[in-house]
């Protein structure tokens, strides 16, 4: 099975990701037009929704991960880059065990 803090350590990432984001947008350093916007996005959709289980955040970094790679830092988006991609990996293995189960 899978470590029972995939959902907390997902969402603390993508929280984190956005902080950053914004603290570069805030310093005027922003080169990524669209980043205020999905931003917002990602942030009004973390508070609104609990995302309270592995598959209810592995779902969320699936459906947007365009965007959350999209406002990766550009000064180390390598180490957020294997970050990002370890959570697509084991999003992935959730959501296909997610679905073996229901087929």
């Amino acid at each position: 099975m899978f470590e029972e803090n995939f959902k907390y350590d997902a969402k603390r990432f993508v929280r984190k990701v956005i902080a950053i984001r914004k603290a570069i947008v805030y310093n005027g350093q922003n080169r990524i037009p669209e980043a205020v916007g999905i931003v917002n996005e990602l942030e009004n959709r973390l508070k609104l929704y609990s995302y309270n289980s592995d598959e209810k955040m592995a779902r969320f970094i699936d459906n947007h991960r365009l965007e959350i790679l999209r406002i990766l830092p550009e000064g180390s988006k390598q180490s957020y880059l294997e970050t990002f991609n370890d959570f697509m990996n084991r999003s992935t293995a959730i959501l296909q065990e997610d679905y073996a189960t229901v087929c």
